[in-house]
């Protein structure tokens, strides 16, 4: 995972701790989770940012081209973050899915977010 923001920040957080945010810290119970990554054993790498920070999000054509650079970066089985970290994955399959999901993202996000 690549941060995408300056104010966020990157951690490894299980599914119940995502979904039951009135049981987090009391410094997470207000973050929102802008991007996540699943890694194993019901453990997610999420990038979070300040909810009252929401409204400086990149831009869709800055992430799209952030994930198509890491997606091409990566081996067929594993991919590796710019961070170093690998992680084992099916890419071939993850990029198919990109590749029809980017035009879904373009098309729902369309306007300012470009």
């Amino acid at each position: 995972m690549i941060k995408t923001r300056e104010d966020s920040r990157i951690e490894v957080w299980s599914d119940q701790y995502i979904n039951n945010p009135t049981h987090r810290k009391d410094e997470d119970r207000d973050m929102v989770i802008i991007q996540m990554e699943y890694v194993e054993s019901g453990n997610f790498i999420v990038e979070i940012i300040p909810k009252n920070n929401i409204t400086q999000m990149v831009p869709l054509k800055e992430i799209i081209c952030n994930i198509k650079e890491e997606i091409d970066n990566s081996f067929w089985d594993s991919y590796k973050t710019k961070e170093g970290t690998s992680i084992k994955i099916d890419v071939c399959h993850v990029e198919e899915w990109f590749n029809e999901y980017k035009e879904i993202l373009r098309k729902r996000y369309s306007g300012d977010n470009k």
